[in-house]
């Protein structure tokens, strides 16, 4: 226990409560700290990836630089205030942060699909209108049934519902 708080720059146990509290740390990464912290990781190999959902009960923000999505190589940098923030791979702003103690090597939760990623990469090539397909996504969705619905979408109908509606 010990190890762990000298090596997080914590003084004493509850000094990391009180980080985790305010937000300083996140618990989760914590956790992680302490679970692995007995058996260290090989030189050279590394931890197998927190899978991120964007529901994990704690804050996680999307990059506005890179902006990732279900399906994008990410990795995450824990930010006080901020939660972790995902980036993508080979984002510039993150690169030129380099590699800190802060940052969490990440990857996709298997349940996290990839319509989103589909139409903005199909809008992007000139494939589709990204607008025509965010609403046939989150219609498809409403028809199966859903009464609330969670998606990356949601700032892009709100934008478009504001403009449709005032």
């Amino acid at each position: 226990m010990d190890r762990g708080l000298a090596e997080m720059e914590e003084p004493s146990l509850p000094a990391l409560y009180t980080a985790i509290g305010l937000g300083r740390r996140l618990a989760p990464l914590v956790a992680r700290h302490f679970l692995t912290s007995d058996a260290p990781i090989a030189k050279n190999r590394r931890a197998k990836p927190l899978a991120v959902e964007g529901t994990e009960g704690l804050v996680v923000e999307f990059a506005k630089c890179c902006h990732p999505v279900p399906g994008d190589a990410i990795h995450g940098q824990a930010s006080v205030g901020r939660g972790l923030v995902v980036h993508r791979f080979g984002c510039a702003y993150s690169a030129r942060k380099g590699a800190s103690a802060d940052r969490v090597e990440l990857t996709w939760a298997d349940n996290v699909s990839g319509e989103y990623a589909l139409v903005k990469a199909g809008a992007a090539a000139g494939f589709l209108d990204a607008e025509a397909g965010m609403l046939e996504v989150l219609g498809a969705i409403r028809r199966a049934g859903a009464d609330i619905i969670l998606t990356y979408f949601a700032p892009d109908y709100a934008a478009w519902y504001k403009a449709q509606h005032g």
